[in-house]
C-alpha cells in the first residue's frame, strides 16, 4: 500500500477517508443524470452501464461532449478528451469479426465494444 501512495501523492490523503467513494460516486450520479435527462429530452434512448452510456453511434460524439460538459458543470474544471468517440466505435465494430451489424444485433457486443473504447481512449 506505501508504493500506491507514494506513486499517487496528490490523492493519497483520500486512501483512509471511507465517505470519499460516496461523495466520488455521488458526483458520477450527477453527471450521469443530465447526460441521461439531455438524452431523453430529444427522445433518444441512452443506457448507462456503471459511469459509461450506450448510445446510437450517431450520437457517440455529442454524448461525449455532453459529458465533458456535465463533467465541467460539477468540477468547475475542463476535461480533456481527444479523438472521436464515434471513430472509435466504429473502430472496435471492425475489429469483432463474428458481430452480426445489423441494427437488431448492433448492440450485443457491448462488453467487446466497451473494452475497447477503454483500452483505446481510457
Amino acid at each position: 500500500m506505501q508504493k500506491i501512495r507514494e506513486k499517487h501523492k496528490p490523492i493519497a490523503k483520500y486512501f483512509d477517508d471511507a465517505s470519499i467513494g460516496n461523495i466520488l460516486m455521488n458526483y458520477d450520479s450527477q453527471i450521469m443524470e443530465k447526460v441521461l435527462l439531455h438524452f431523453a429530452d430529444k427522445g433518444v434512448a441512452a443506457i448507462p452501464i456503471h459511469d459509461s452510456v450506450i448510445v446510437p453511434i450517431e450520437y457517440c460524439d455529442e454524448c461525449g461532449e455532453v459529458m465533458k460538459s456535465e463533467f465541467q458543470n460539477v468540477f468547475h474544471q475542463n476535461i480533456e478528451v481527444s479523438g472521436s468517440y464515434t471513430e472509435a466505435m466504429r473502430y472496435n465494430l471492425n475489429r469483432i469479426n463474428h458481430i452480426d451489424r445489423s441494427s437488431r444485433c448492433i448492440g450485443l457486443e457491448l462488453d467487446a465494444i466497451a473494452d475497447g473504447i477503454l483500452n483505446n481512449w481510457g
